[in-house]
């Protein structure tokens, strides 16, 4: 069975929906609000990702969530030129991971931060943490853009599906090596 649209979602058999970014300025907002200010406590971002994209052009990353109306400037990507994914922001190290994922297959993607010490963020692909790291950032509420990292940059092309964004919890554990 093919895909096919439903409602305006893609239907990906056998059992799930996802949005399609053509990566040519579409994307999903949520406003700023507090129920989004993650401070510097635990969280958790996940989802499943497929890149259109065999290749990123080493002119523009692009971003599956991010935030670009705060100083904090959150950003879940893949990369230019090696099609890694990067969780980062301006002002601290970012995670990169170590698989290419622009290859056109599903990937599952999570970050998970327990606190702001060493090794207390991680950045799992496909079930193994590929990057542990410190995140410190006090993240603050601003506009949250799905499929892109502002109005006009990083626009994601292919399909995201089961975003998930938890607040207050890591729910995988950032010192575990793989995910069950």
């Amino acid at each position: 069975m093919s895909q096919r649209y439903i409602g305006g979602l893609i239907y990906n058999p056998p059992g799930g929906f996802s949005g399609y970014f053509d990566g040519s300025g579409d994307y999903l907002t949520l406003s700023s609000n507090a129920s989004m200010d993650f401070g510097t406590g635990a969280f958790t971002i996940e989802c499943w990702v497929q890149s259109s994209v065999f290749s990123v052009s080493a002119s523009a990353s692009r971003t599956i969530i991010g935030n670009s109306g705060n100083s904090y400037t959150m950003q879940l990507y893949i990369e230019t030129g090696a099609g890694k994914v990067v969780f980062g922001n301006t002002g601290s190290t970012n995670l990169q991971g170590t698989s290419t994922v622009a290859d056109g297959n599903w990937h599952h993607v999570v970050v998970s931060r327990s606190g702001t010490g060493a090794n207390q963020t991680a950045l799992f692909v496909d079930g193994i943490r590929q990057a542990v790291g410190t995140n410190s950032q006090n993240y603050t509420s601003g506009t949250i853009y799905i499929g892109a990292f502002d109005t006009a940059n990083g626009f994601w092309n292919g399909y995201i599906s089961n975003l998930r964004i938890v607040k207050g919890a890591a729910v995988y554990d950032p010192t575990q090596t793989t995910l069950t």
